[in-house]
This record gives C-alpha cells, sequence and structure tokens, in this order.
C-alpha cells in the first residue's frame, strides 16, 4: 500500500502544484496591490482537507471518470482535497491508475495515469506552466499538451464546463492521452 501511496503521491504533487498555482494566481490577479508583502496572513496561507474516495459531498461538481483507459491498469483509491486560501476554496479531485504489474518495473518503465479535475474555471490560466506545451484542441476547447523529459509524464491541461482537468500520463502516448480525455464523462 505504501509504494501505491508513493507513486500517486509523486504524481500529484507536481500537477496539483498546477491547479494551486492558478488558483494563487487568480487570488493575486484579483488583489495584486496586497501582495507586494509576503508575510503570511490568515488570508494567504493556504491550508488542505485530504478525504478518501471520490467526496461528492465535498463537491461543487459531479467527477467525471474516463470510459477509455489504458490497457492494463488497475485504478488507485480516488481522492478528494478541499485546498483552503481565506475565504476561496478550491476542491480537487485526484483518480489513478497504474500498471496491474507496477511493483514488478522500475519507475520510469510503469504505466500510470493520473486525472485531476477542479472546480477552477481558468479565468486566470497559469500562463508559466502552458506556455511550454502545445496548444491543441481536445474535446472542442483549447488545451495544452506538455512534454518535458523522455522519462517524465506527458500532461494535458484543458478548462471545460466551469471545470480544470489535467490529464497525465507516464509511457502513455499523446494521443492516448486526447482519447483518454475526450471519453470523461
Amino acid at each position: 500500500m505504501k509504494k501505491k501511496n508513493l507513486i500517486i503521491g509523486g504524481i500529484v504533487g507536481a500537477a496539483l502544484a498546477v491547479v494551486i498555482s492558478g488558483f494563487v494566481s487568480q487570488e493575486k490577479a484579483t488583489s495584486a496591490n496586497s501582495y507586494q508583502n509576503t508575510k503570511v496572513t490568515e488570508d494567504t496561507k493556504i491550508k488542505v482537507e485530504r478525504f478518501n474516495g471520490i467526496a461528492q459531498d465535498k463537491l461543487s461538481f459531479k467527477a467525471k471518470k474516463p470510459t477509455v483507459l489504458p490497457e492494463d491498469v488497475k485504478e488507485l483509491e480516488p481522492k478528494t482535497e478541499v485546498v483552503i486560501q481565506g475565504a476561496k476554496k478550491l476542491k480537487v479531485v485526484k483518480q489513478a491508475w497504474v500498471d496491474k504489474d507496477a511493483d514488478k518495473k522500475l519507475k520510469y518503465q510503469r504505466k500510470e495515469l493520473l486525472i485531476i479535475q477542479s472546480d477552477d474555471d481558468g479565468t486566470v490560466k497559469p500562463m508559466n506552466v502552458l506556455s511550454k506545451g502545445e496548444k491543441i484542441q481536445v474535446a472542442g476547447v483549447d488545451a495544452w499538451l506538455i512534454k518535458r523529459g523522455e522519462h517524465d509524464p506527458i500532461q494535458l491541461i484543458f478548462w471545460k464546463d466551469g471545470r480544470y482537468f489535467n490529464v497525465r500520463g507516464m509511457n502513455i502516448k499523446a494521443d492516448k492521452l486526447i482519447k483518454i480525455a475526450e471519453s470523461l464523462q
């Protein structure tokens, strides 16, 4: 079980940073003058509440699940997080799948899929992250396909229906990630 948590933890950290970055950027854009002082106050401190499973009672949206998945993967337990900064709340659902035999492979050989969705409406997008990707169309909306190094996951980031989606895959080809993203229901 610890291995599964480490797999999710490593993948989720970077992806959640994008969500929180957009959340914080939006807050900074609305009150830019108050951010000149970098002192942490109750209004600028970020607190995260975590729940196992999809805690629908904590969400303002119905979590979507893909109908298309890579072959030979198993689903890990989904997680729900409520990220709180001052009076603002960002609700996040993380769903992950890994190779059925992930424990027999080296990390860079494993097939991993992570889907993060939140109620971030994309009013302020983290362009510093998106500018590293290729702008494409997915499910009728603008999306950014971000490829880093050979042994790094590919990310597909987009906003649709007032929600943020980050479909992130390790050892999953970009065209398959696009099909997965388009199958979210």
